[in-house]
């Protein structure tokens, strides 16, 4: 089906690469706005109204009778001020969520204090709602902080996008604040999507994309498409960000090409099957794992911090999200167990706040 409107819209000439559907921004009712299950952004949510939140908030309610009534058992509960995550504890899942959950709650207090910059981007589907097609994170914290019967300005398309999964990679790659686990997921999203195009290209005559045009699609650097490639191969990478794996991509991919050498060193093959596959894998994982218990014995660390000379420049390092700022940070590959680093990256964060 998908492939079948790819071919029309190409044949047509309304070109089937991103951003070449309108937009505009509306004032929406945050109760007409439905998540997308299939992106990277998704937890499972049920999505509650402002009053059932209130009861909640003021105890006239349980957290059983909350997750009954909404019928939220392994899901996630979202309202005014209300976050309830109804995953099975101690399940991978349930700390993953845990942790951005965290995030979006961060997000919400900064949304309270200062205009949301970007919003959310949407789509029309049936019975007059909109589907979200990038900012699930913003959505849910707009939830948060105003409740589902407040309207707020959103980003909204004309129709929906032809590659949806594109281009909420090419937003989410560069965010910070996106699970490693989630932006690999998002990026095997794309690329199948990519995939996709490519066969329809095929079947209007034209010539299959190169490299350099895949990588430009996609938005991101020939360096970045080459580490995305290789920590994609084992589910074992993604297994591992998911339970909460703090391995920087770039070191990550060297733990992986590393294994793949020696095992082809061992067994004199030069292409992998899936036996091999499998194979390799499981020295990934348990390297990866060796990993995580040395780093889990380290003790605290002392950051020293440079001083700040303005009062605005604390507030705005407390209630900003400069993760988003450009400031020639390269956020997906900080190696934050490295002090020194770390120690630098806030130099240059406060220098930036600074200088405003």
């Amino acid at each position: 089906m998908i492939k079948q409107q790819f071919v029309a819209a190409l044949n047509s000439g309304d070109g089937a690469l991103p951003g070449s559907e309108t937009f505009d921004y509306v004032a929406l009712f945050l109760n007409k706005i439905v998540p997308d299950e299939e992106n990277a952004r998704f937890f499972p949510t049920v999505i509650i109204d402002d009053e059932l939140a209130k009861q909640f908030s003021t105890r006239k309610i349980t957290k059983p009778t909350l997750v009954r009534i909404a019928n939220a058992e392994k899901k996630v509960i979202v309202g005014k001020g209300v976050f309830v995550n109804c995953m099975e504890y101690g399940k991978p899942e349930w700390s993953e969520i845990n942790r951005t959950i965290q995030t979006i709650v961060t997000l919400a207090q900064s949304i309270e204090l200062s205009e949301l910059i970007q919003p959310p981007t949407v789509y029309p589907i049936e019975d007059g709602r909109y589907k979200i097609l990038t900012g699930h994170r913003r959505f849910f914290a707009m939830v948060y902080s105003q409740g589902i019967s407040q309207a707020a300005k959103i980003k909204v398309y004309n129709k929906p996008p032809l590659l949806k999964r594109i281009k909420q990679f090419q937003e989410n790659a560069n965010r910070e604040e996106l699970s490693q686990s989630g932006k690999l997921e998002a990026f095997i999203a794309a690329t199948r999507e990519l995939e996709t195009l490519e066969d329809a290209q095929k079947l209007v005559g034209r010539t299959k994309m190169s490299v350099r045009e895949s990588v430009g699609v996609l938005g991101i650097s020939a360096g970045a498409y080459d580490n995305y490639n290789v920590l994609t191969r084992y589910q074992e990478v993604i297994k591992a960000y998911k339970s909460g794996a703090m391995i920087p991509f770039v070191k990550m991919k060297k733990l992986v090409l590393d294994v793949e050498k020696n095992y082809r060193t061992e067994t004199n093959k030069t292409r992998f099957n899936i036996d091999d596959k499998r194979a390799i894998g499981k020295r990934i994982e348990s390297l990866i794992n060796g990993k995580q218990k040395r780093k889990e014995s380290t003790g605290a660390v002392n950051y020293v911090i440079k001083n700040i000379t303005r009062q605005e420049t604390m507030k705005k390092l407390l209630t900003t999200n400069f993760t988003e700022m450009d400031i020639g940070i390269d956020w997906d590959n900080v190696d934050w167990s490295s002090k020194p680093q770390v120690e630098e990256i806030l130099v240059k964060v406060i220098d930036h706040l600074e200088s405003d």
